[in-house]
């Protein structure tokens, strides 16, 4: 089967022919049909209702199997009022922190779900999850060969970031992370990444952005050099060895300003002096702004413009740099793209990924992005309890607001309008400026796990 977008743009036509497309279940489509640009593609008024269908569906199911909603959502509208994508609105915010009320029974506010989560890991997954992965299976033929890439594990769990508080635990059909897998492919394309470029990967393997990513790169069949990979040739074949070790020996044991002191410079010549030897074509990997670096050593090691500075002429094969877990600093892409390298980035959380992604059509700034609108949507909103009786309000064209976001498979942890605690300006065809509301909150989100070791 051909893992071209527009090849699956054909497939997915066929594929809504046969099925009612106003009332279809995410379960039910094959996985690597979120790899279609046709999702993309399609006019959003078409759009619109078979998103609405799949949400309508997911919040039907989820208010009777999820327990976190079965208790919480009694009072939410009626899933037969959800008629189109835009219906979202109408739904209450979920928060995993909650956000303060004027104090009054009718605006009492957000009671934030990271408490009960933690004492119940199982709050947001549906009771009959078994049964829902059973189904995504009959709608995916070649299942056996899918669920041996993830090691046999029918559920897989994240670390979803700690910002605020404790970290928290996502739990996904392997299915589900598959189809993310796939929506993710159509991200890169979108970025500009095609088959057969070599990439180096710096992100954790055991965080979902790096196996996703590793995966994606499977999908598209680019020789992939995971950062572990990388550090186990180092150590096995070149002078950087005790450097590596003991590198990654202190940043296991939590101490990643002294494993910078003593070993940052070594590992990071060892690093360049691979990617030059590999003729590397993509890198992957994260670019902190200067105000997370300077509060958070844990990732000032291995920024990708801290390898870039030391030697930039190791980086002469290298054709495009894919930035992501923070919004990526103007000065760095700039300077990259003075010397002809390509810059982009893809905007996802353990929550939900992908939710935009950075393309052509989104301008010069990296940080403006196309919405990858399958299978996790999003919107801006505007939260105004204290001002109004509909407390969700969608923000204009150009204006900030919070950034909510849904994942339509609910084949595990569910996030139906979660606040995800970023915020981001509502822009034509998706979002511009994603980022924390408070950059130092950054520090224990999935976005500095990714630059674990």
């Amino acid at each position: 089967m051909s893992n071209d977008g527009a090849y699956m743009g054909e497939e997915l036509r066929d594929f809504l022919r046969t099925v009612d497309a106003s009332n279809l279940d995410a379960l039910d489509i094959p996985v690597h049909l979120a790899g279609s640009e046709e999702w993309n593609t399609m006019d959003a008024t078409e759009r619109s209702p078979i998103l609405g269908g799949m949400l309508r569906n997911l919040v039907e199911r989820t208010k009777r199997h999820v327990p976190f909603y079965r208790k919480n959502w009694t009072n939410a509208p009626p899933p037969g009022m959800i008629l189109d994508i835009d219906d979202l609105s109408a739904l209450p915010l979920v928060s995993k922190d909650s956000v303060p009320g004027t104090g009054s029974l009718e605006k009492n506010g957000i009671l934030g779900f990271r408490a009960a989560l933690l004492a119940d890991p199982n709050l947001l997954v549906p009771d009959n999850l078994e049964e829902l992965i059973r189904r995504q299976e009959a709608a995916n033929p070649g299942h056996r060969a899918i669920v041996n890439r993830y090691g046999g594990r029918k559920i897989l769990e994240f670390s979803s970031g700690g910002s605020q508080g404790r970290g928290t635990i996502t739990r996904l059909s392997y299915l589900a992370v598959e189809m993310e897998a796939y929506a993710l492919v159509r991200a890169l394309r979108m970025n500009g990444l095609q088959s057969g470029q070599s990439i180096a990967c710096f992100y954790n393997d055991t965080h979902k952005g790096g196996l996703q990513l590793e995966r994606a790169a499977q999908i598209m069949e680019m020789p992939f050099y995971s950062k572990r990979k990388i550090f186990e040739d180092l150590v096995i074949d070149s002078p950087y060895a005790k450097s590596v070790l003991g590198f990654q020996r202190l940043m296991a044991e939590g101490e990643s300003e002294l494993a910078n002191e003593r070993h940052g410079a070594e590992v990071r010549k060892g690093i360049r002096e691979y990617i030059k030897s590999k003729r590397i074509q993509v890198v992957e990997s994260v670019q902190p702004p200067t105000g997370y670096l300077a509060n958070n050593q844990k990732g000032s090691a291995l920024a990708f413009m801290t390898l870039y500075e030391g030697d930039p002429s190791a980086f002469d094969s290298v054709e495009h740099v894919f930035l992501t877990g923070f919004s990526v600093p103007k000065t760095a892409y700039e300077t990259l793209r003075e010397r002809g390298i390509a810059v982009s980035t893809t905007w996802g959380s353990s929550e939900a990924m992908a939710l935009g992604t950075h393309a052509i059509l989104a301008g010069d700034d990296v940080n403006n992005l196309i919405a990858t609108p399958f299978p996790t949507v999003g919107g801006v909103f505007w939260y105004r309890e204290r001002d109004g009786v509909q407390r969700l309000v969608p923000a204009p064209k150009g204006d900030e607001g919070i950034l909510v976001v849904t994942s339509l498979i609910g084949a595990g942890s569910t996030y139906i309008q979660y606040r995800i605690g970023d915020k981001a300006i509502c822009a034509e065809g998706g979002y511009r400026a994603i980022e924390r509301s408070n950059i130092n909150d950054i520090a224990g989100s999935c976005a500095s796990d990714a630059l674990g070791v």
